[in-house]
């Protein structure tokens, strides 16, 4: 974690949403980080546009704040090449980013945003955090349910129901709220704000 100890940019923050690239993984609930971070995009006015360091970055200013949307184009279980590429280049800390991903153990329309935690089985953050060397850094958790008799690799990789796109739509829009909160306020007050239910 050499790089962080030093000349560290206090105002740039990466958001980063976790899914798998190609076109058969649109919609899907594994790629829902993808959707936060494309919503995001269209809200703030940042094109994804730049293709580096393995993803997909959008740059631009939120207020006096530089942005860094990211997409990692890595596939989800090496997602942590492409984020600990970015963070050391563009000198982010580990406080200013954000990782969005699926979340099992949370029902559809809960998020949860927490500053720190274990990979609790997710790939993408199993990769981040060893790619980091820590655990410590700051995740939104959008749940998308537990399967019935589903295999979970085959649940986490279908698409969303019918009946649940509403849900979803406007759970993506509450997770893009409480990503510009964690950007333009504290971490304690938009956990205390928006960790909850629709």
């Amino acid at each position: 974690m050499w790089f962080w100890k030093n000349k560290l940019d206090e105002n740039s923050y990466a958001i980063i949403g976790l899914g798998n690239p190609g076109p058969e993984y649109v919609g899907t609930r594994h790629n829902i980080g993808f959707a936060v971070i494309e919503s995001l995009s269209i809200e703030l006015g940042i094109g994804l546009k730049e293709r580096k360091f393995q993803g997909v970055i959008g740059k631009g200013t939120v207020e006096d704040k530089k942005v860094f949307l990211v997409k990692p184009m890595t596939y989800m279980n090496r997602s942590g090449q492409c984020v600990s590429q970015i963070i050391k280049y563009y000198k982010i800390p580990l406080e200013n980013i954000l990782v969005i991903a699926d979340d099992l153990d949370l029902e559809l329309g809960n998020i949860r945003i927490r500053p720190s935690g274990g990979p609790g089985g997710h790939n993408g953050h199993k990769s981040i955090s060893q790619s980091l060397g820590t655990k410590e850094y700051p995740r939104l958790r959008f749940g998308i349910g537990k399967p019935g008799d589903e295999e979970i690799s085959d649940y986490v990789l279908n698409k969303f129901q019918r009946d649940e796109l509403k849900i979803v739509d406007d759970t993506v829009k509450l997770s893009r709220d409480a990503t510009c909160s964690f950007i333009l306020d504290t971490l304690d007050n938009t956990m205390n704000h928006y960790n909850r239910k629709i």
